[in-house]
């Protein structure tokens, strides 16, 4: 199990623990595929809905004889079908991603909990796809059934963590395409430490939560929380060949960067809370398993 890269194995070995995730819809499923979730589409199918009176044109199948007995006039039974929901789990793979001072790098916490919830969504009996970018260009798996959805989305993720590049607008480009493709009443689930976040990225975020049910996990590693213990420490940008120096010693500074981080992480909760999403805390020093656990554990669902 490496902690600086994606590994198919580290990937598939999330498997263990899907059993810990409930990814069981809060909301009604709109899709066309029958399957084991509940959609608001009205029907002939397991679960009775309500009764109503008749319309012409109802299927005569669904008359409620006892109902319309009783009461004098012609009612028929509603039902909610059964639908299959596509899961699509979208990575952020950029080079801010390639990060961490403990546990593992963002990248790979964000892998690592896409394949969980992979792992969780294909024992549900759901349909698995992704979304890898990594700045330059993205991957696209199509919503597919079973393991196979579930390889061609693990094998993305360690291709794509080799070409990752920075380039802050790739996020707001894979919302774009993720309104393009994710149906109606799909599961989205969002990995990325959010940089390059604008207002137009926000507003495609908000309208992805108003069509699909989101989860929304942010990634981020305990430097970008607090400063290291006081000195000196030698930074670099990734262009300057001589490094800068951060005096952690000030306290000042200290508070500044911790209050910098919680106001952004405030900023996030609040743009989940309007964007109707599920929130995901996924610091690089917990495990991935726990912290998916912790938020999409089945107790908290089921409360």
């Amino acid at each position: 199990m490496s902690a600086t890269r994606i590994e198919l194995a580290d990937l598939t070995a999330m498997r263990q623990h899907a059993a810990a995730v409930d990814l069981s819809s809060r909301r009604r499923v709109h899709t066309d595929l029958a399957g084991p979730k509940l959609s608001g589409f009205r029907g002939r199918g397991m679960e009775f809905e309500e009764h109503r009176l008749y319309a012409p044109g109802d299927d005569v199948r669904s008359m409620d004889w006892r109902v319309t007995a009783r009461t004098g006039q012609p009612h028929v039974r509603l039902y909610r079908e059964e639908r299959e929901r596509p899961v699509i789990l979208a990575v952020d793979l950029r080079l801010p991603m390639q990060f961490g001072t403990r546990g593992c790098f963002k990248a790979v916490q964000a892998a690592r909990a896409a394949a969980l919830c992979g792992w969780a969504a294909v024992r549900n009996g759901d349909r698995v796809g992704g979304l890898c970018f990594a700045g330059g260009q993205h991957s696209e798996v199509r919503p597919a059934g079973g393991r196979r959805g579930m390889g061609q989305l693990l094998h993305a993720l360690v291709a794509d963590n080799a070409r990752a590049t920075d380039r802050p607008a790739a996020l707001f480009d894979a919302l774009q395409r993720l309104l393009h493709t994710a149906r109606s009443g799909s599961l989205v689930a969002l990995f990325s430490d959010f940089r390059g976040l604008d207002d137009n990225t926000e507003d495609l975020l908000r309208r992805l939560g108003r069509r699909c049910e989101l989860i929304i996990g942010h990634v981020h590693d305990p430097l970008e929380r607090q400063l290291p213990p006081p000195g000196q420490y030698p930074i670099r940008d990734g262009e300057d060949e001589h490094p800068a120096l951060i005096d952690t010693a000030q306290r000042r500074t200290r508070q500044q960067w911790a209050q910098q981080f919680q106001a952004r992480h405030t900023a996030l909760t609040d743009l989940c809370r309007a964007s109707r999403g599920h929130w995901l805390d996924l610091p690089t020093d917990l495990a991935a398993h726990d912290a998916v656990s912790r938020s999409l554990g089945r107790r908290r669902l089921a409360a």
